[in-house]
């Protein structure tokens, strides 16, 4: 009896476990089929989880941005009207600066050269009147054609002139061209005056005026204007050679 039962028992298992050993790949498939779900499930709520913690990060650093721009904006402020404040600074500076030059009588040397119509072309006026009148004028005729140029002097109210013009000899109908340079200054009544006897350091910055293009221009076409007249009247040039030559 007792064997007739452990043989039922075994029949009745032998199906089971055939069925189990039958199955068990596919068993092993569904349990790693779960196994990937789940994973798959925690591994999507990390990563919501974490995306959630970087946008609330970002949130707090991007208000913590907006602080801080919010706390340098009166810096910025504070440094354009320090900027202002020192521009205008600078501007006084210059302004006394300039009110300094104007005290002291100096004048800014860069100023250009530029055609006279006032005192200077009258006192330069008188100048050749007077010199033509003079008893010591035995051979010029006429002077005419006089435009005068000035460039600033050493100090203000003086002035360095360029006197352009012509001249004729007596017996000669040809007009000669020139240019001579005169140096003026106030006299005591505040009259411009020809300077005779010019200071070496009036000399020396007349010298350095002459280095302007304006000046050497000028320069170079009264040469020019020269040359052709004499090459137009060889006689005219013969006499004046004349003139040059020592007297017996």
């Amino acid at each position: 009896m007792g064997e007739n039962k452990d043989n039922n028992s075994r029949k009745q298992a032998g199906p089971a476990r055939e069925w189990l050993s039958d199955n068990l790949r596919y068993l092993i498939l569904i349990g790693v089929i779960i196994v990937a779900v789940i994973a798959a499930i925690f591994i999507v709520m990390a990563v919501r989880k974490n995306i959630s913690e970087k946008n609330a990060a970002g949130s707090s650093e991007v208000s913590a941005s907006a602080e801080e721009v919010q706390r340098s904006a009166p810096a910025v402020s504070e440094t354009s009207e320090e900027s202002v404040e020192s521009v205008s600074e600078e501007t006084a500076a210059s302004e006394e600066s300039v009110s300094a030059v104007s005290e002291s009588e100096e004048v800014d040397p860069a100023q250009g050269l530029t055609e006279d119509s006032g005192e200077a072309v009258r006192v330069i006026n008188d100048y050749y009147k007077n010199l033509l009148a003079s008893d010591e004028n035995t051979l010029i005729d006429s002077y005419s054609d006089i435009q005068v140029y000035t460039y600033p002097g050493q100090l203000q109210n003086e002035y360095i002139a360029f006197a352009e013009y012509t001249y004729k000899y007596k017996g000669y109908d040809a007009e000669i061209p020139a240019l001579t340079e005169f140096y003026l200054w106030p006299d005591e009544n505040d009259q411009l005056v020809i300077v005779e006897d010019i200071p070496s350091d009036v000399l020396d910055y007349i010298h350095e005026a002459e280095k302007m293009d304006a000046v050497e221009t000028l320069v170079v076409q009264a040469q020019n204007n020269y040359q052709y007249v004499m090459d137009s009247n060889p006689e005219l040039k013969e006499y004046i050679d004349s003139l040059d030559e020592p007297q017996e």
